[in-house]
């Protein structure tokens, strides 16, 4: 019987994507940027080689080899090329990034400083690294960061947060060289999207799924992390899985925007520190801010191989040591401005005719898995479709602003028509239809420049919803362009939500002490800004490796915490307290500590020098034994402003597990 099947010659270079199986990005990949179709060959009969066209053939592939052994040794050994691209659409170019110490205030491209002045650098991008995605095994968060590395249990079951603690062996390099190598990384696992443990990773998200290497699956409406397993609540009973047993592990829906909010607390909770979004060359994605982003370096003139990249997101409870030679790209926003492509859609719809195989979205690649190029550019980050396909967002009660570029992908190489549409749709529930904020002409070919949207955002609760289509045209393109969906491969390019500052910034107040598991459970008298200010403080000195804490710099004004707490009726009722200056602003302080109404001691804060010598604060409530208590612990300043560091408080040996 003669047998057909599609020719998919070998392409050198690609890589693997979660967002679509392997060998149908391959094809798509080599066919698409050439326009050509899907072409059927018989599969030729037996023949016999002529010796002497057999060795002509050996030496032509040897030579082949050769070069490209060559090649790929010439390429290793260029220079790596640096582009900065700043807001106003200016370009800098070149070979390194100069000055880049410490905090990088210094750092600078062609004279011009990056992170300092009054313009930030938008995006930096390291131009020999390739893109690249993801494998797994992989832990995926909710605002898009990725972090490779496989799941093995937890450290904390439950905190006062209601969250646990994952524990993640690394895929990638994250020590400190010549510190202790860590076996597992703490993650916070509110943070989670899913935990992947086998390649490829499933390109459809699935909320609240459980996937068995058994092939079997399972619903489930709440779960619960152990050190043996994970616990699943389903509709009518609740199931034990092991942690060797799972493919797959997609959380519940979460709230993205309250998360954000979190994030954001963590990172900037005066909306003055940027936010940093980190892409490495493995595809790991980290988001950071200008407050929990230092170069550590190892020698005095240092070029980027033996130069680290220290962050920490808010879903880590560990500093992250990234090789700076092996960061791919930077993107710095404003803590008011957030990429529409970190936020998670809360409703997909593909109507395909030709397309049902890319009936997935991508986030910051297109939909064949590549870098978003269009225009003959590559964008920093966006979402990747095909036509026919909308994508529906939640939007928060502070968003004003929508400002994005629609394009086709450079996949669709000469075949693509198509047309991007911006809509806002009530809430599901309330009446009325979509309204049109914005579309594009009609775009045809890869090579036309993407089109500019810059939209206001309707106001009230019934338009909090933003809608996203890519239509297919099949009337009104060029010769070249396609019928139907068939490489309608669209890309909306860099889209930003602007967030009114007032509203998002009382977002953020909020949540500032439940974004902090320590702070869970406590207030803090007094107004934030003003009589006491988060600020985020780099401790170089902590061992076994540099930490970034958060503090609280008082500008000279007594400040008190409070909190209800029950004291044990037998055992150790020395409450320990955990709290220090840090030395960045001198002035003394004193902490009184009052339970009812009634002082009952002072203490001396300390500075922190040597934590593993430094004895924490013991507050004897025996006299309380037994009895709920309002406890405040009154913070004041002696010589000025100074900045204090708060670790948590805890009874001895944990008999009161609330800290």
């Amino acid at each position: 019987m003669n047998q057909f099947r599609p020719t998919m010659p070998p392409v050198p270079g690609l890589t693997s994507d979660f967002s679509i199986t392997s060998g149908w990005r391959h094809w798509l990949n080599y066919v698409a940027p050439a326009g050509a179709a899907l072409c059927l060959t018989r599969k030729p009969k037996a023949s016999r080689v002529h010796p002497r066209l057999a060795t002509i053939l050996i030496i032509a592939l040897a030579a082949a080899v050769h070069a490209l052994h060559v090649t790929a040794a010439l390429a290793a050994d260029a220079p790596a090329q640096i582009e900065a691209v700043w807001p106003d659409g200016t370009r800098q170019l070149a070979a390194t990034i100069d000055r880049w110490t410490d905090d990088g205030r210094s750092a600078a491209i062609g004279g011009r400083t990056l992170f300092s002045g009054p313009a930030l650098v938008r995006t930096i991008r390291n131009l020999s690294i390739p893109h690249r995605s993801a494998e797994g095994p992989f832990v995926e968060f909710i605002q898009g960061d990725v972090f490779p590395g496989r799941a093995i249990g937890c450290a904390v079951v439950e905190n006062s947060a209601g969250g646990s603690v994952l524990l993640v062996r690394p895929g990638d390099l994250v020590d400190l060289p010549g510190a202790q190598p860590r076996d597992s990384v703490r993650i916070r696992s509110e943070w989670v999207r899913r935990l992947v443990w086998t390649h490829p990773a499933r390109a459809i998200f699935q909320p609240g799924t459980a996937f068995g290497r058994d092939g079997n699956r399972l619903a489930f409406e709440r779960l619960r992390i152990q050190p043996d397993g994970i616990r699943l609540l389903t509709e009518s009973k609740v199931v034990t899985v092991g942690w060797d047993e799972l493919e797959e592990l997609h959380f519940p829906q979460a709230d993205w925007w309250e998360l954000h909010a979190h994030e954001t607390a963590a990172l900037s909770p005066d909306l003055q520190v940027p936010l940093v979004r980190i892409t490495a060359a493995t595809g790991m994605r980290v988001t950071t801010s200008l407050a929990r982003f230092r170069v550590w370096n190892h020698s005095m003139q240092p070029a980027s191989d033996d130069s680290l990249q220290l962050v920490q997101p808010a879903w880590s409870e560990d500093v992250l040591c990234l090789r700076r030679a092996g960061i791919r790209q930077y993107v710095v926003s404003p803590a008011c401005e957030v990429p529409l492509s970190a936020i998670e859609p809360s409703g997909c719809n593909h109507r395909p005719i030709f397309s049902r195989i890319m009936a997935c979205w991508s986030r910051d690649r297109s939909a064949t898995g590549g870098p978003l190029v269009s225009g003959g550019g590559e964008f920093a980050w966006g979402l990747g479709t095909c036509g026919e396909h909308a994508l529906e967002f939640p939007l928060s009660p502070a968003a004003t602003k929508l400002t994005t570029s629609f394009g086709l992908d450079r996949a669709a190489g000469l075949g693509g028509c198509a047309r991007g549409r911006v809509e806002c749709v009530p809430e599901r529930g309330a009446t009325g239809l979509p309204a049109v904020l914005a579309e594009t002409e009609i775009l045809t070919g890869t090579a036309r420049d993407p089109a500019s949207i810059r939209v206001e955002l309707p106001t009230g609760a019934a338009a909090r919803r933003l809608r996203l289509v890519a239509d297919s045209v099949n009337a009104g393109g060029d010769s070249h362009s396609d019928l139907f969906d068939i490489r309608d491969f669209c890309d909306w390019l860099e889209p930003v939500i602007e967030l009114k500052r007032e509203a998002w910034t009382a977002s953020v107040a909020a949540v500032l002490l439940a974004s902090d598991p320590s702070l869970a459970d406590w207030t803090i008298d007094g107004t934030q800004g003003r009589e006491w200010r988060p600020v985020t403080w780099f401790d170089a000195a902590s061992r076994p490796y540099p930490t970034f804490r958060r503090s609280w710099m008082l500008p000279g004004f007594p400040v008190t915490m409070q909190r209800k707490l029950k004291v044990p009726s037998s055992g150790p009722v020395n409450w320990i307290v955990r709290m220090r200056r840090t030395g960045a602003a001198g002035g003394a302080c004193r902490l009184d500590v009052v339970v009812n109404g009634r002082e009952i001691a002072k203490f001396p804060l300390a500075e922190i020098i040597d934590e593993q010598r430094q004895a924490p604060i013991a507050i004897n409530l025996s006299a309380f034994a037994g009895r709920d208590v309002q406890i405040g612990l009154r913070l004041v300043p002696l010589a000025g402003a100074t900045q204090v560091v708060w670790d948590g408080a805890e009874f001895e040996r944990h008999t009161n597990p609330k800290r």
